[in-house]
């Protein structure tokens, strides 16, 4: 065990907690009532197709990566706005947002952090995030793009992001496709 670690859990009392992964809503409220045994038939049946569509879309992804390394100018990217971390600003806490763009053929990851004093985390902000994304990508000369992430309407399925790829690829000088899979 590290010595600074050490120090912060036993003189300060400090605890750290392993990061949650994201679960979908679906799955954890079938989850919930099988083990409640409150999941009927008609449940279970739309639990089990779910299931294979995420298996679907996991496949999807690994084909989408193996494309990224072998083809160039085709890129995949996920990215996903992280759990909300606080800080404290003259005894007020703030939101803190961590806004993370993985690229799987550079195996690179890019935050973006604001906090809600800057602005919150609207769709809106969002598509600001991954626009200016694209704009590297696009100035790198790549000419496809295929994005993936986490379906909150809130953030990411609604029309600022359809508004934010149709405006980006009007003005764009290389990439000509943008693929945006939930």
């Amino acid at each position: 065990m590290p010595l600074c670690f050490q120090i912060l859990t036993t003189e300060y009392n400090i605890g750290f907690q392993q990061p949650s992964k994201d679960r979908c809503r679906l799955c954890v409220e079938w989850e919930s009532a099988d083990k409640a045994g409150e999941l009927t038939d008609a449940g279970r049946n739309a639990w089990k197709l779910h299931t294979e569509e995420v298996d679907e879309m996991k496949s999807q992804l690994k084909g989408d990566i193996k494309t990224d390394l072998e083809v160039p100018n085709i890129v995949c990217v996920c990215f996903d706005l992280q759990q909300v971390g606080f800080i404290f600003y003259h005894r007020q806490e703030l939101n803190n947002y961590n806004f993370t763009v993985w690229e799987h053929g550079t195996k690179q990851g890019h935050c973006y952090l604001w906090h809600e004093g800057e602005m919150g985390r609207a769709s809106p902000y969002i598509a600001t995030a991954v626009c200016r994304r694209l704009e590297l990508k696009d100035a790198a000369g790549v000419k496809e793009v295929v994005t993936y992430s986490d379906a909150p309407a809130s953030q990411n399925r609604n029309q600022f992001f359809v508004a934010m790829f149709l405006h980006f690829l009007t003005r764009s000088e290389n990439l000509t496709e943008i693929t945006h899979k939930v």
